[in-house]
């Protein structure tokens, strides 16, 4: 089982960078596309890894930001692409007085749009999608500057819609978020109630750019108390929340960078070719 990080906002060369987030997950003979970033960065990343769009069959998409779903335009025509969301999804979605979605009806008749239903969603082998996680813990909730437009009228985005995706392993779980708008101890704590297994890796972006050291700190600490093992902070996650993280966490930091593998049983690519 492979998780290469395609598209990320910090690079080296050869790869780039941009503000999102893309993951490619391959498993077996399947493999999982979670996000598409902002533009068709993450094609241009495949190309470098010599890594064939045309065998992915499967999208998960965790939220509707451009950052995240933007990239999805890049793959029109492909009518056998099975793109797993949310409904909510396509609501309007601002940041502040800021547009932060895209133009879904140009895009809706050119993918099978599968809309998850439920909690959780097999997708292949043991690869899940599952969520929006429950917010059970009194440190984190969605940034209410967020919002989105439904019934014509704007309101609060509680992100609804938020998938994650859970990878199954006797080693315990492999969590991939996309930006954790709803906690990520929440979606940590949600999947280990969901799966019944602990958590092994957790890959993606935490959005604690903005937290207070007091927020990160909690994460942190229910990080340590639930046994999480390795982290890959990325995207929205926050250079002072991965300083804090790489103090205080007692499990393995591992950077986060386009074209970063982990590779399980565990091995870990941080640029191409070198350890």
């Amino acid at each position: 089982m492979k998780i290469t990080i395609l598209c990320n906002d910090k690079a080296r060369r050869p790869f780039s960078s941009e503000h999102g987030f893309s993951a490619l997950v391959e498993t077996g003979d399947s493999s999982v596309l979670f996000d598409t970033g902002s533009s068709d960065l993450f094609l241009k990343t495949m190309k470098i890894l010599n890594l064939n769009p045309s065998e992915i069959k499967n999208i998960v998409l965790s939220h509707g930001h451009y950052d995240h779903v933007g990239g999805l335009r890049y793959l029109r025509g492909k009518d056998d692409l099975q793109v797993w969301m949310k409904g909510s999804v396509f609501l309007p979605n601002f940041s502040g007085k800021r547009f932060a979605g895209i133009d879904w009806e140009r895009l809706k008749s050119s993918f099978q749009l599968l809309e998850l239903e439920g909690n959780a969603q097999k997708i292949c082998e043991s690869i899940f999608a599952w969520g929006p996680a429950p917010i059970v813990n009194g440190f984190e909730e969605p940034d209410p500057k967020f919002q989105v437009i439904q019934g014509g009228e704007k309101r609060r985005n509680l992100f609804e819609e938020e998938l994650n995706l859970v990878i199954e392993r006797e080693q315990g779980l492999i969590l991939l978020t996309g930006c954790a708008h709803r906690g990520i101890a929440n979606i940590a704590y949600g999947a280990q109630e969901l799966f019944g297994k602990r958590i092994h890796i957790i890959v993606g972006g935490f959005h604690l750019f903005n937290a207070s050291l007091e927020r990160i700190q909690q994460v942190i600490d229910f990080f340590n108390e639930i046994g999480v093992e390795k982290i890959v902070p990325c995207h929205c996650t926050g250079e002072r929340a991965i300083k804090l993280f790489r103090r205080k966490f007692k499990g393995e930091v591992l950077a986060c960078e386009t074209g970063t593998s982990i590779t399980v049983p565990f091995e870990y690519k941080n640029i191409k070719g070198a350890l």
